[in-house]
């Protein structure tokens, strides 16, 4: 038993080592030495003089420097980012720095540099700069522009590419997603509108649907042959948006990420007291001072915990932006993918991929130091359901939240009717609708379901091999993290979530980077998508597996071993009968995330082990919409119906508890 505990962990540590921690350490390398070095190679080798040599001959930061003096690069940051989010950001880490080194100093200090990072002084300082790069341009003098610096920062000549430079499309994202999710909670918890079940539902139906299916559903809507386009031809009208268009990949991640804010803001809100809101109310508090005073405050760690969830999947969303986006608007994420695709400039997509990891890692540091900081707290734990009679009825409000809500969870309903209409279009040209319609794709489909290279079959096999990969990975993590809390036994927690927060394109190029050669040369296998899938998936089994161990009290593992049960009998007998059910759920998600995968699998699968996602994804970018929507609902329906069964899983397990 002990032997086979040995070689359970070394195998899994090996594993950890071999696709997360080498592979990062390679793509934060070569973005300094423009090369790949294989590191690999020269560990099971025992080359350390030829791997110092092979590092600092070329180490250099040019590719850094490329950062500021490329034009596509600089552009690519400003509009990923944003001048005003990036000026607001650098504030408030440098005031936490600040005031660090200061407090124990002086307080004074420390509580000045405080101020610097509160909402009203970050909210000031994001306007100001957001004004300079949206009227630079109408206030300078024409003598003066071409010498100012905002030509460097903020270039644009329209006011919308300015606009996307004031505010960066990520940003832009996570503030719509927010103001959205905010409101439909409100409309949850605060009237009676009809219909909240029926809604409720809908409100997490975007969560089964992959961007590239809203990113299809735009292009039927309006693109060049889209169905609102041909209606605002009839109506002789303008169209309002063109499909390839910031505002389209906007829409589309909107629609479909507002629910992890959702969630967790609903989550919070159903927890709070509602007395602190009628004892506001009792003082004649105006409703939307009473927001602003009682109820903002308490839903505040969850708007943030969602917030940087929108964030990182904006950030990191390869198939949209790619999909949608127009060429003159450089995104970080696509100009990683464009170095590797296109010439294979290693050292421009290794600094962009390392960038984007930093990124990633000051938004959850600044997402910790601001929780850290402030004092957030409910004042009961129990479950404060509004009932019924609390809800104070007010009709045209009431109406009011219905008809908002059903717009707004009506929009990926949309994108799911119209991907199906074109689906079964069997001619459609010039006229509104389809003339014809036919089933013939799904036949087609089904009946090279079992061919080699069937991409649904591609994507089952694929995904099988994932799943059992990411439970095994999943239930040697929380076990091992269940032992304690000591730094060594959560390190493997933390090394399994962190490709979690890794946008997908700068894992995909750790990875080429690593087994592009020997000795392990796995690039274009299906053994490397498989491991790819495990690293991306394996988090969702980790987290549901952690919140079913935990509802498990430490006597029956203890008084199994009391009894001389050994540790593998107790966790196969006694421990995961108990957590079958999060096992399930665990397994469920895991399956969807590997079907709906596309940003590392498009980079390194072999052609004739395409999944269905890519599939998808390459027939969407070839113009061929009709097979890819008949492609993409079956995807949908894949996902759906294993994601409905979670969803029933959660529900009965809440009335067990």
């Amino acid at each position: 038993m002990d032997l086979l505990k040995v070689s359970i962990y070394a195998a899994v540590w090996s594993f950890v080592a071999l696709f997360i921690a080498v592979p990062l350490l390679i793509l934060i390398v070569t973005g300094f030495t423009g090369e790949p070095v294989p590191l690999l190679e020269y560990l099971c080798g025992g080359n350390w003089g030829e791997l110092r040599e092979g590092i600092f001959q070329n180490f250099s930061g040019f590719y850094y420097g490329e950062l500021l003096e490329t034009r596509r690069y600089r552009l690519g940051v400003i509009n990923s980012l944003g001048l005003a989010p990036l000026a607001a950001a650098l504030l408030f880490l440098l005031s936490c720095a600040l005031e660090t080194l200061t407090a124990k100093i002086d307080p004074v200090w420390g509580r000045f540099f405080r101020k610097g990072r509160s909402l009203p002084v970050m909210l000031a300082v994001s306007a100001a700069v957001a004004a300079a790069a949206l009227l630079w341009r109408v206030i300078l003098p024409a003598e003066l522009q071409s010498g100012c610096f905002m030509r460097w920062l903020a270039p644009g000549r329209c006011w919308e590419d300015r606009l996307l430079q004031a505010i960066g499309f990520s940003p832009a994202a996570v503030i719509l997603s927010v103001l959205l999710a905010v409101s439909l909670a409100w409309c949850f918890k605060y009237t009676a509108m009809p219909g909240k079940g029926l809604l409720r539902c809908l409100a997490v139906l975007p969560l089964a649907l992959p961007s590239f299916l809203g990113a299809l559903a735009m292009k039927n809507l309006w693109g060049i042959n889209g169905v609102l386009t041909k209606l605002s031809a009839a109506l002789e009208i303008e169209p309002l948006i063109s499909a390839q268009s910031v505002a389209s990949a906007l829409i589309v991640q909107v629609f479909l990420y507002f629910p992890l804010v959702l969630l967790p803001v609903g989550a919070v809100w159903e927890r709070s007291s509602q007395n602190l809101r009628d004892t506001a109310e009792s003082f004649g508090s105006s409703g939307f001072f009473t927001f602003l005073s009682v109820d903002l405050p308490i839903i505040l760690p969850g708007v943030m915990a969602g917030a940087v969830l929108v964030f990182i999947r904006s950030l990191g969303d390869f198939s949209a932006l790619s999909l949608l986006k127009p060429i003159k608007y450089p995104l970080l994420i696509l100009e990683a993918y464009r170095d590797l695709s296109g010439s294979t400039y290693w050292g421009g997509a290794c600094m962009i991929s390392t960038l984007i990891l930093l990124v990633v890692a000051a938004v959850l540091l600044m997402q910790k130091l601001a929780l850290n900081s402030d004092a957030y707290g409910i004042v009961t734990g129990r479950s404060l359901n509004l009932s019924a009679d609390r809800v104070r009825v007010c009709r045209l409000r009431d109406w009011a939240a219905w008809l908002f809500s059903l717009a707004a969870l009506s929009v990926p309903v949309l994108f799911l009717a119209l991907t199906f209409l074109v689906s079964i279009a069997g001619s459609w040209g010039i006229e509104l609708l389809p003339s014809a319609y036919t089933f013939e794709r799904y036949l087609n489909i089904a009946g090279e379901l079992f061919k080699s290279d069937s991409p649904l079959l591609n994507s089952l096999l694929l995904a099988s091999a994932g799943v059992c990969g990411s439970v095994f990975l999943a239930l040697v993590t929380v076990f091992t993290s269940a032992k304690g809390r000591q730094w060594y036994y959560q390190l493997l927690d933390y090394a399994v979530l962190m490709p979690f927060v890794i946008p997908g394109t700068a894992l995909a190029i750790a990875l080429i980077c690593d087994f592009n050669g020997p000795p392990l040369a796995l690039h274009l296998t299906a053994a490397l998508v498989v491991c790819a899938y495990i690293l991306t998936s394996a988090p969702y089994a980790v987290r549901t597996l952690t919140a079913s161990l935990q509802q498990i009290g430490r006597e029956l593992a203890e008084g199994s071993l009391v009894l001389g049960a050994d540790g593998l009998f107790t966790k196969v007998k006694i421990i995961l009968p108990l957590i079958k059910s999060g096992l399930g759920a665990g397994i469920i998600l895991v399956f969807i995330a590997c079907v709906q995968e596309v940003a590392v699998t498009v980079m390194i699968c072999p052609p004739e082990w395409r999944p269905a996602a890519v599939y998808i994804f390459t027939e969407i970018q070839e113009g061929n919409v009709f097979n890819a929507s008949a492609y993409g609902i079956l995807v949908f329906l894949l996902i759906l119906i294993p994601y409905v069964f979670v969803l029933k899983l959660n529900s009965s397990a809440a009335e067990i508890h």
